[in-house]
């Protein structure tokens, strides 16, 4: 039987802004073949104001779907693990990683 994998939708809040400051650097287009982009690309203000004090303004809108559980074959892993993810079990094949809310992101 396979696993249950649960899903969930919540609103993004200002707490969400090194989560979507991760994703503004994996939604970079690069051509098959390119180096990974340097983070020093946060720097540039046309794409800070993608992350930088979300959640401020009243207009500030945005959904996070979060997951039980991870392939750790997935890219994905690896963004995770940058965001402060930890493995903390299996459940069959997936890898079940969780965040302590409230910790740092480096």
């Amino acid at each position: 039987m396979e696993a249950e994998h649960r899903s969930r939708l919540r609103d993004a809040n200002r707490a969400d802004e090194p989560l979507l400051e991760a994703m503004t650097v994996e939604a970079v287009y690069l051509p098959d073949g390119s180096d990974p982009v340097s983070r020093s690309l946060l720097d540039d203000p046309r794409l800070r104001r993608y992350f930088e004090g979300f959640g401020a303004q009243p207009d500030d809108v945005g959904v996070v779907a979060t997951s039980d559980s991870v392939d750790p074959a997935s890219p994905a892993r690896r963004l995770y693990e940058r965001l402060g993810f930890v493995h903390l079990g299996w459940e069959g094949t997936s890898m079940t990683m969780i965040r302590q809310l409230g910790t740092a992101v480096r």
